[in-house]
């Protein structure tokens, strides 16, 4: 089944545990996806992820998607956290940055490729995950 096998496609970025180890002693992280609750529970757990993070927040559950404004309202309030103490992390330029973008959250691109974008610039880019502890 199609959705089973995708749920052991775990492959990390490069620096991604890393990173993690840097940050989880010092924020709280959560988990933002527009993928099917039946396929990234069990993608997190068999990651060896689910540590690190407090809570996933899906669009599957929400109804919402990313980059909807209301998506990232209602995670910030799952949080308890405020706009302004709140970074998203993401590599997706439409869902997760212009999603944060526009929901007044701070934006922090991976952007490998160094694309410039067009309408407006994040609040930070990164090329590897690496860089992020200069940052943060």
């Amino acid at each position: 089944d199609f959705l089973e096998r995708t749920t052991h496609k775990t492959k990390l970025v490069d620096g991604t545990m890393d990173l993690l180890n840097y940050l989880k002693p010092k924020y709280k992280m959560h988990i933002l996806s527009n993928g099917f609750k039946e396929v990234q529970y069990k993608k997190i757990e068999n990651s060896g992820l689910k540590s690190y993070f407090d809570k996933v927040i899906l669009s599957d559950e929400l109804g919402i998607h990313k980059p909807h404004v209301d998506f990232f309202t209602h995670a910030l309030e799952q949080a308890n956290a405020s706009r302004s103490e709140t970074i998203m992390i993401g590599d997706s330029w439409d869902a997760d940055i212009v999603g944060a973008y526009n929901s007044n959250i701070d934006q922090l691109w991976l952007n490998p490729e160094e694309i410039q974008p067009e309408d407006f610039t994040p609040t930070y880019s990164v090329r590897a995950l690496g860089e992020i502890k200069g940052i943060l």
